[in-house]
């Protein structure tokens, strides 16, 4: 079976839009509401080690089109666009499956 695996970097403006994102991701409305959507398996926030206004979200989905239902919620919850105040260049977003070899 086949995991939908995404790799989300976020590169922002400042430590202080990076400490607001990071209370986002801490509420209600942040990590514990992507975890209830069908099909999240997995989903984990990694602060860099080498970049201090750079985040790194890794999650596993069971297929890719959860993970676009999960996106769509997302955008029309108004959350990319606080996101786009919040961003020093575009949410960077990667796409893999992972299989079992």
């Amino acid at each position: 079976m086949s995991v939908h695996v995404v790799i989300a970097t976020f590169n922002f403006k400042s430590l202080e839009t990076k400490a607001k994102f990071l209370e986002v991701l801490h509420s209600e409305n942040g990590l514990v509401k992507t975890r209830a959507c069908e099909g999240c398996r997995s989903i984990d926030c990694c602060e860099s080690n080498t970049n201090e206004l750079q985040v790194v979200i890794f999650q596993k989905w069971n297929k890719q089109e959860n993970h676009e239902a999960y996106l769509q919620m997302r955008k029309d919850s108004g959350l990319f666009d606080v996101l786009e105040t919040l961003l020093a260049e575009p949410l960077d977003v990667k796409r893999f499956t992972l299989r079992d070899v």
